[in-house]
């Protein structure tokens, strides 16, 4: 049974700290214009997603590779809105201003590597 304390859960649910932070990012779109983004442990990627329309480059992280694929095909069902909302030219893709990376752990200590 999944639920809120359940991990497996993850990537077939959108968590309240996501909703909430995409919240946030929508009603204050400049504290993350023209920046880079890293999403650590995204999930299903809701923030990563919302950040593509106003930073500069958005990078998404998750250990499972499935996930990872769901967010690059949302990126790219939404590519139309994204380069709408960032009043770029039509020539803008998708490899331009998102990275989605497998996130690895290390055998030894559990510390996790990210390079975007």
């Amino acid at each position: 049974m999944g639920g809120c304390g359940d991990i497996s859960f993850s990537g077939v649910h959108v968590w309240g700290s996501a909703e909430a932070l995409s919240n946030l990012l929508l009603s204050n779109p400049e504290t993350i214009k023209g920046r880079r983004v890293l999403e650590l442990g995204a999930g299903i990627g809701l923030p990563s997603l919302v950040a593509c329309f106003f930073a500069s480059h958005v990078c998404m992280t998750e250990r499972r590779e499935e996930l990872i694929e769901h967010f690059r095909e949302n990126v790219r069902r939404n590519l139309p809105l994204i380069r709408r909302r960032r009043a770029r030219d039509a020539s803008l893709r998708q490899e331009d201003f998102v990275t989605a990376q497998i996130l690895r752990t290390y055998a030894r200590g559990g510390d996790d590597a990210v390079s975007c």
